[in-house]
Protein backbone atom coordinates (compact mmCIF):
# COMPACT_ATOMS: atom_id res chain seq x y z
CA UNK A 1 0.00 0.00 0.00
CA UNK A 2 1.36 3.39 -0.98
CA UNK A 3 0.87 6.29 1.37
CA UNK A 4 1.65 9.90 0.70
CA UNK A 5 3.85 11.29 3.48
CA UNK A 6 1.70 14.43 3.57
CA UNK A 7 -1.49 12.43 4.20
CA UNK A 8 -0.38 10.75 7.43
CA UNK A 9 -2.78 11.75 10.24
CA UNK A 10 -0.16 12.55 12.90
CA UNK A 11 -2.72 13.82 15.42
CA UNK A 12 -4.80 10.63 15.34
CA UNK A 13 -1.71 8.39 15.46
CA UNK A 14 -0.40 10.35 18.44
CA UNK A 15 -3.79 10.12 20.16
CA UNK A 16 -3.89 6.34 19.61
CA UNK A 17 -0.35 5.99 20.97
CA UNK A 18 -1.15 8.03 24.09
CA UNK A 19 -4.37 6.08 24.66
CA UNK A 20 -2.40 2.85 24.45
CA UNK A 21 0.23 4.16 26.88
CA UNK A 22 -2.51 5.11 29.38
CA UNK A 23 -4.00 1.64 28.93
CA UNK A 24 -0.63 0.00 29.73
CA UNK A 25 -0.18 2.11 32.85
CA UNK A 26 -3.23 0.39 34.35
CA UNK A 27 -1.31 -2.88 34.56
CA UNK A 28 1.57 -3.79 36.83
CA UNK A 29 3.86 -5.42 34.30
CA UNK A 30 6.33 -6.58 36.96
CA UNK A 31 3.65 -8.70 38.64
CA UNK A 32 2.54 -10.05 35.27
CA UNK A 33 6.14 -11.00 34.46
CA UNK A 34 6.55 -12.77 37.81
CA UNK A 35 3.34 -14.69 37.14
CA UNK A 36 4.62 -15.83 33.73
CA UNK A 37 7.91 -16.99 35.26
CA UNK A 38 6.00 -18.93 37.93
CA UNK A 39 3.75 -20.54 35.32
CA UNK A 40 6.75 -21.54 33.21
CA UNK A 41 8.51 -23.08 36.22
CA UNK A 42 5.37 -25.05 37.12
CA UNK A 43 5.11 -26.36 33.55
CA UNK A 44 8.78 -27.37 33.61
CA UNK A 45 8.28 -29.29 36.88
CA UNK A 46 5.18 -31.00 35.46
CA UNK A 47 7.05 -32.03 32.29
CA UNK A 48 9.92 -33.45 34.33
CA UNK A 49 7.41 -35.43 36.40
CA UNK A 50 5.68 -36.84 33.31
CA UNK A 51 8.75 -37.75 31.27
CA UNK A 52 10.99 -40.68 32.17
CA UNK A 53 14.18 -39.49 33.88
CA UNK A 54 17.28 -39.23 31.73
CA UNK A 55 20.70 -40.27 32.91
CA UNK A 56 22.42 -37.44 34.78
CA UNK A 57 19.13 -35.53 35.08
CA UNK A 58 18.52 -33.86 38.42
CA UNK A 59 15.85 -35.32 40.65
CA UNK A 60 12.28 -34.17 39.96
CA UNK A 61 11.90 -32.91 43.52
CA UNK A 62 14.90 -30.61 43.11
CA UNK A 63 13.08 -28.00 40.99
CA UNK A 64 9.88 -28.50 42.98
CA UNK A 65 11.66 -27.80 46.27
CA UNK A 66 13.39 -24.78 44.75
CA UNK A 67 10.07 -23.49 43.46
CA UNK A 68 8.31 -23.97 46.82
CA UNK A 69 11.07 -22.07 48.59
CA UNK A 70 10.67 -19.25 46.06
CA UNK A 71 6.93 -19.16 46.76
CA UNK A 72 7.45 -19.10 50.52
CA UNK A 73 9.57 -15.94 50.17
CA UNK A 74 6.74 -14.13 48.38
Amino acid sequence: MKLDIYDIPIASITREFLDYMHFLQQFDLEIAGEFLVMAAELMQIKVKMLLPPEQGDEEVLGPACKFSSTLSRI
